[in-house]
């Protein structure tokens, strides 16, 4: 048998769940508790799917979660109100 080139095609790269604890530092008791889900955003049709495609969406939900905590830390503490 010969070797080819194989693309792989899915409907979706995925999905994702963020689990996250917010515990007091000098306790450890938990104060919070957030869950998450992201879904593939362009899962409406066949894309071709790499380790490059799974890796940038993965990145993208991670940027997403990160942009969250930061706008509310900032809004817990005040920052860019007058």
């Amino acid at each position: 048998m010969s070797t080819g080139i194989s693309r792989n095609y899915t409907l979706s790269v995925g999905n994702m769940r963020l689990v996250a604890d917010l515990r007091d530092a000098s306790t450890g008791a938990l104060i919070a508790r957030v869950i998450d889900y992201k879904r593939d955003p362009d899962a409406t049709r066949l894309q071709w799917t790499t380790s490059i495609t799974n890796t940038v969406a993965a990145e993208r939900a991670a940027d997403d979660w990160v942009r969250i905590l930061l706008r509310q830390l900032n809004a817990a503490h005040g920052v860019g109100k007058k």
